[in-house]
């Protein structure tokens, strides 16, 4: 889709902030860590505005009332809530303006076997040849499959992804504007849920990666090649997993980079790092040996 860019102070005058420097054009919205141009981003201590004055590629910072006279040639919206602002503008740019680009007419490949009973959005959705998807599949708008791919019956490519923001006595659920791109010869088992990306950008699926039925993979996960996730796990938002690695039945992994050729054990919760080639069991999970080790020492 054709990238958009917006005013800031417009979005800001939309909203009734006030705002500090000159004008600028964003390109993205993200959270710090982003490391896209033209961004758009919150602060909502002083650390992370520091941290957000550095960065070359953010142009504007939703930030703090309080922090008004910091010196910046950046441009600040001040508001109450920095985060809530932000992810209103972010609602905002989603729902009612072409900021995540335009609707086009999705294409499907002529060789594609679509069962009857599923659901392809009109717009925005790309299918590769070959690619067969079974009976009650729900493909939504932003989602890309590559060649010879199979999607089992009832899972669901491009749902919203959930990232919420509490204030006050109410809660508000933010819109998601990217997409998910599933590459060439992935197998995705029965009812399996695959979120879109927050953000510009995909939620990610190697090719030639097999994933069981009834597995979650969150907005911005990134999954590598030849990669394969067994039932029941869990990936949440913007894991990174290497190539050629194995996630056993009912994992569950947080935030992290699992490097290439890992083994995620059965039941496993992931909430480190897990380095190339190791193998890690247990609840928090830790190296397998060490696991084995401290089982046979209590028993």
């Amino acid at each position: 889709m054709e990238k958009m860019t917006v005013s800031a102070k417009v979005l800001a005058i939309r909203f009734g902030f006030a705002t500090r420097g000159e004008d600028r054009e964003i390109r993205n919205l993200g959270k710090l860590r982003s490391a896209k141009g033209g961004l758009m981003s919150f602060a909502e201590t002083r650390d992370y505005l520091e941290r957000g004055l550095s960065k070359s590629n953010v142009r504007v910072l939703v930030t703090n009332k309080g922090f008004n006279g910091v010196r910046t040639d950046k441009m600040l919206i001040l508001a109450d809530n920095p985060r809530l602002a932000f992810y209103q503008f972010q609602n905002y740019l989603v729902r009612e303006t072409d900021f995540y680009g335009r609707k086009l007419k999705s294409v499907i490949s002529p060789t594609a076997n679509i069962y009857k009973t599923a659901f392809v959005a009109e717009y925005n959705v790309t299918i590769g040849d070959r690619v067969i998807i079974g009976p009650h599949v729900t493909i939504l708008e932003n989602s890309i499959i590559g060649n010879d791919s199979i999607i089992q019956p009832g899972t669901v490519i491009g749902s919203e992804g959930f990232e919420c923001v509490r204030y006050k006595n109410s809660v508000l659920s933010v819109k998601h504007g990217g997409g998910v791109r599933i590459g060439e010869r992935v197998e995705i088992g029965s009812c399996t849920c695959i979120d879109k990306h927050v953000f510009r950008g995909d939620t990610v699926i190697g090719d030639d990666t097999k994933i069981d039925n009834l597995v979650h993979i969150a907005h911005g996960v990134i999954v590598g090649e030849r990669v394969t996730i067994v039932a029941n796990s869990g990936l949440a938002g913007n894991v990174r997993i290497g190539n050629d690695v194995y996630i056993g039945f009912g994992s569950t992994i947080l935030g992290l980079k699992i490097g290439d050729r890992a083994f995620i054990s059965i039941g496993a919760v992931v909430t480190k790092n897990v380095p190339k080639g190791m193998q890690v069991t247990g609840n928090f999970a830790i190296n397998h040996e060490k696991f084995i080790k401290h089982l046979r020492m209590i028993r």
